[in-house]
């Protein structure tokens, strides 16, 4: 084998070595990034199960406070003879309670729907002309406002029909 021979062979591995060598390089960036989003995804899954057994421990501690609440209504008047009549009113009245709170919360619910609607309305760009565009930015500020004012009257709303007693 010649010199020259010998020295092309040697490039020619060099040249696939660097090539080898700059693919197992993408591959390591393309699982460096993979890791890091499964781990980003792991956690958020994380932080989602600590909120859930955060609720269901709170849920939990409401349903015994709820029973015990509800032994200690009983007792006095089932020794007075009226506690079964009255739990039934009591429960008519807790349950009457209940459906105008949903009633609420959907009027409410159908409310921010069309707020909503009217939002993505008012950021599509309009047919008529360039008037539109110059108020775009307005409405779209007071469509949030309104979605706003509406999601805290829902949660408020809520909070009153949860936070009755009885």
């Amino acid at each position: 084998m010649s010199l020259r021979a010998g020295r092309d062979a040697a490039a020619q591995s060099a040249s696939e070595a660097a090539v080898a060598a700059g693919g197992g390089e993408e591959r390591r960036r393309t699982a460096a990034s993979a890791l890091e989003r499964i781990e980003s995804l792991s956690n958020e899954a994380a932080k989602r199960v600590e909120s859930l057994q955060t609720q269901i421990q709170s849920a939990a501690a409401e349903k015994t406070a709820a029973r015990s609440e509800n032994l200690q209504i009983g007792r006095p008047l089932a020794g007075a003879g009226r506690g079964e009549s009255y739990g039934r009113s009591r429960r008519r009245g807790n349950c009457n309670r209940v459906r105008s709170g949903r009633a609420r919360i959907a009027e409410i619910d159908q409310e921010l729907k069309v707020a909503s609607m009217e939002l993505d309305s008012a950021r599509e760009p309009s047919r008529t002309g360039t008037c539109w565009q110059s108020y775009s930015l307005d409405i779209g500020h007071m469509a949030e406002s309104c979605l706003n004012e509406l999601r805290r009257k829902r949660d408020r709303t809520a909070r009153q029909y949860r936070d009755r007693p009885g």
